[in-house]
């Protein structure tokens, strides 16, 4: 007789043994087992694993990671646009807010460089030598920057003033700038003779003018130009140049002098109209 096998798989784990691999895949991988410890808490899904350090802390979301050393400095406090009321060069307190201001003159427009902002006393100094020397040499070559010079250089002292006053920098993330020469030592100081040369000339010009709007009665003249385009001088009375003597003087070109016993010389067109009676001189 013969014996049927039993239905279903002959190869089925009995309880309580380890399971095999299914049929069909002879190479499959046998599902791990528990590491022993029954307390160990499942990985979440998607997390990455750990580091096998249990204290290990996470790093906050959001933040950089570190470059590994932990002595490495930090950013520089204080600098340009940070708060904390650091000199905007150099980060060292104590500071002052001021402006500085240097002016070109370009005969027929001027340029105006500004610089303005938190400053300690060493890079205060160093910006107001280095911008009011420029302003020195440059600023007078312009009209409108000649009338503006002055102001710019008074602006400038004032914002000096402040700085000597504060004391020493320190605390910085880099050294303040040197300060330098005082400006009188500069080569750019010759630039303030300038002014002083054209204000010499203006005055010498009204002290020694000798035209003939100048002349007045009892002076006497001399006629450098001709008859048709007379060039009126004043000149001393005592001396060989002088020709005429000014008899009257009228304001306005209306009045007219005696023809008989006078030349005339009228002047007008400008800021002030007038007529010499000229007497010759023997």
């Amino acid at each position: 007789m013969t014996v049927q096998p039993p239905s279903g798989n002959p190869f089925a784990a009995q309880p309580g043994q380890p399971a095999q691999p299914a049929q069909g895949n002879p190479y499959a991988t046998v599902p791990p087992q528990n590491s022993g410890n029954p307390f160990a808490q499942g990985q979440p899904q998607g997390q990455p694993q750990g580091s096998g350090n249990p204290f290990a802390q996470g790093q906050p979301q959001g933040q950089p990671q570190g470059s590994g050393n932990p002595f490495a400095p930090g950013q520089p406090q204080g600098g340009a646009g940070m708060p904390g009321g650091g000199c905007q060069f150099c980060g060292s307190t104590p500071t002052a807010e001021a402006t500085v201001r240097a002016r070109q003159g370009m005969i027929i427009a001027n340029r105006t460089q500004k610089v303005e902002g938190s400053f300690c006393r060493s890079c205060g100094m160093a910006v107001h030598r280095e911008l009011s020397a420029k302003t020195l040499l440059q600023g007078w070559w312009s009209v409108q920057s000649f009338l503006l010079t002055p102001f710019t250089l008074i602006g400038n002292l004032s914002a000096r003033g402040k700085f000597k006053k504060l004391a020493e920098p320190s605390g910085g993330f880099q050294q303040p700038m040197t300060p330098g020469k005082p400006i009188m030592r500069r080569a750019a100081a010759v630039g303030i003779l300038i002014p002083l040369a054209l204000a010499g000339t203006i005055v010498t010009a009204i002290v020694l003018d000798d035209s003939a709007s100048t002349a007045s009665a009892g002076d006497c003249v001399r006629n450098n130009g001709t008859t048709i385009s007379p060039d009126i001088a004043v000149v001393e009375c005592g001396s060989g140049e002088a020709q005429f003597k000014v008899a009257e003087r009228h304001e306005g070109t209306v009045a007219e002098c005696d023809r008989n016993r006078y030349s005339e010389y009228r002047e007008y067109g400008g800021s002030d109209d007038f007529t010499l009676c000229l007497e010759p001189l023997p």
